[in-house]
Parts: C-alpha cells; sequence; structure tokens
C-alpha cells in the first residue's frame, strides 16, 4: 500500500491546519460498539477535539494500540482484573479511560465494545490541526508557535531570530517537529490537549472532549506493528495491535521487529512509553 504523501512546502502544510476539519459529526456510540480490533485502525485519520474554558484543540489521530480485554497479557484487565482505576474499561463503548502514569505522565484510551467487555485503544499519537499556540503554551514550547490566538493554526516562527525569513523548506522542518514535539506519544499528546484524570469516563458521545468523523480525505495508508514498551507480556508483545500512519510526524515511534531493534527505514521518535498496561 502506497505511504500518505506528505506536504512538501509551506502553504501545503497551513492548508491541512484549517479548523474547518472540525465540522464533521461526532463519532456515535455504535461505532465504539465494536471489537477494538476493528475500532483502532478506523480511528486513524479521526479528529480528537477538546473544548476547554482556555480554548479548543484538535488533532488527528495517526498512532492507535489495541488493549483487548482478560486474555491480553499487556492489557490493565489481563486475567479479569477489575479495580477503581480501570472500571472504566468495564463500562460501556463510547468513553474515555484516562490514566496515570510514572508518576508524570496521562495517557488517554477510548473504550470499545459492550459493556463488561474490557476493550480499550490507546490515543498514541495526534497531528495538531487546531489550537496550536495553545497546544504549544501547555507543553512548554510557547516559543516555537505564531501570534494568532489560542484558537488560530499558528506555525513556528517565520525567521531565525535575526529578521531574516526561513527558506520554506527549513519553515516545513521546523513546523513538523513542533508537531512531533506536541502530538507524538500518549504522554504528549495529553499533555497539549490538556486531557487529565479529570477527563476520566468522560462520555465521548456527547461530552466536550469527543471524536469527529472530518470531511476531508480518509486515510488511506494503514501500518501495523508490535505494541510499544511492553516486553513483559510474553507472546502478547509481538501482537501486531499497533496501528499508525506511515510517514506522520505524529507518529511517536519506529515499528521494530521480533528481536526489538527497530524496522529497517524508521527513525526513533523519543518518546516515551507510555502503554494501556
Amino acid at each position: 500500500m502506497t505511504a500518505r504523501a506528505y506536504p512538501d512546502t509551506v502553504d501545503e502544510v497551513v492548508s491541512l491546519q484549517a479548523p474547518q476539519v472540525i465540522a464533521g459529526e461526532k463519532l456515535p456510540r455504535e461505532f465504539y460498539a465494536r471489537h477494538g480490533l476493528e475500532v483502532a485502525p478506523e480511528l486513524l485519520g479521526m479528529i480528537l477535539v477538546h473544548e476547554t474554558p482556555e480554548g479548543t484543540t484538535a488533532g488527528r489521530i495517526v498512532e492507535v494500540e489495541a488493549y483487548i480485554g482478560p486474555d491480553d497479557r499487556a492489557c490493565h484487565a489481563f486475567g479479569g482484573r477489575r479495580t477503581r482505576r480501570n472500571e472504566v474499561m468495564w463500562g460501556p463503548p463510547g468513553h474515555a479511560y484516562v490514566y496515570f502514569t510514572y508518576g508524570m505522565h496521562h495517557c488517554l484510551n477510548v473504550v470499545c465494545a459492550r459493556e463488561g467487555m474490557p476493550h480499550a485503544v490507546l490515543v498514541r499519537g495526534m497531528e495538531p490541526v487546531v489550537g496550536i499556540e495553545l497546544m504549544a503554551a501547555r507543553r512548554g514550547l510557547g516559543e516555537w508557535a505564531g501570534s494568532g490566538g489560542h484558537g488560530s493554526t499558528a506555525t513556528p516562527a517565520n525567521d531565525d531570530g535575526t529578521g531574516r525569513d526561513l527558506p520554506a523548506g527549513e519553515h516545513t522542518r521546523r513546523l513538523r517537529e513542533l508537531w512531533h514535539r506536541l502530538g507524538a506519544g500518549p504522554a504528549r499528546l495529553c499533555q497539549a490537549m490538556g486531557i487529565t484524570l479529570a477527563q476520566n469516563g468522560a462520555d465521548l458521545v456527547r461530552g466536550p472532549l469527543y471524536i469527529i468523523r472530518p470531511a476531508s480525505a480518509p486515510v488511506t495508508a494503514v501500518a501495523a506493528s508490535p505494541r510499544i514498551g511492553i516486553d513483559y507480556a510474553g507472546e502478547a508483545r509481538d501482537y501486531p495491535w499497533r496501528f499508525y500512519v506511515p510517514g506522520s510526524p505524529g507518529v511517536s515511534r519506529p515499528a521494530r521487529t521480533r528481536d526489538g531493534r527497530a524496522a529497517p527505514g524508521t527513525r526513533q521518535a523519543g518518546e516515551e512509553s507510555q502503554s494501556a498496561r
């Protein structure tokens, strides 16, 4: 399958950030009420939106991982484990399961399947499309964003600090790096979009945190690989239940081979793993 083409000019990059992308329809409950391995790849290309008092942020989902209930050694619900922490996983589909890990990071999961069947999809990476300046401020990267306001489609500074314009290629490179630093990895994504434990259990169909199907063309290239950071999970570490959009700057890590090495032609992104384990 041909990999998705990514823009080579600033104009093409900015055109992908039009706020109109959040004009699509919210995904209905029925979308989530399916097996996690059906839902996970279909989330790619959808738009995650969070409306907050600070402003609205939105990002195109480009990387996910499926965690499939009691038989999945990498899943929080492995062996039928049911605790206060993972109770949302056991509930009705279409809700957010947010947990705190390593004493510093939040991770967002989408609850799938029927109630009582704890399937969840970890949202690992996104491309920012709306509220980039607000995302950058939350991530401590304010100097990267332009000055268009929190609802703007701001981009990195247009000069090198001397007032001289940057070549288009360098500007695009910086923008792709900004996208990576804002949304590549579950912890970065949550920080950029203001997602915390306060959103645990949030209804993704009716609340201010939701996912929409954009009017733009759907993702046509989807790659699969083993999930990240679950070496303890026995044979489950090799299940190809991570799905991502090849070439996207919002993808957190390269694919790995069965021996744990990065697959040929991929690059290391430097984001620590925070899987739904």
